[in-house]
């Protein structure tokens, strides 16, 4: 997903959470992966990926 495609989607979210009462988990899957490949969490997705 591009990175306006994830803005639009979280404004949208942000608007039906004015709406309605819900919880929402987001996942970073891909910074996770990175960083467990590194074998440091403390390693940020920017510097593992380059």
């Amino acid at each position: 997903m591009s990175n306006h495609a994830l803005l639009f989607s979280l404004n949208e979210i942000e608007e039906q959470l004015k709406l309605n009462q819900f919880k929402l988990l987001i996942i970073d899957s891909i910074n996770n992966y990175y960083r467990s490949e590194q074998g440091d969490g403390k390693i940020s997705f920017n510097k593992t990926k380059t």
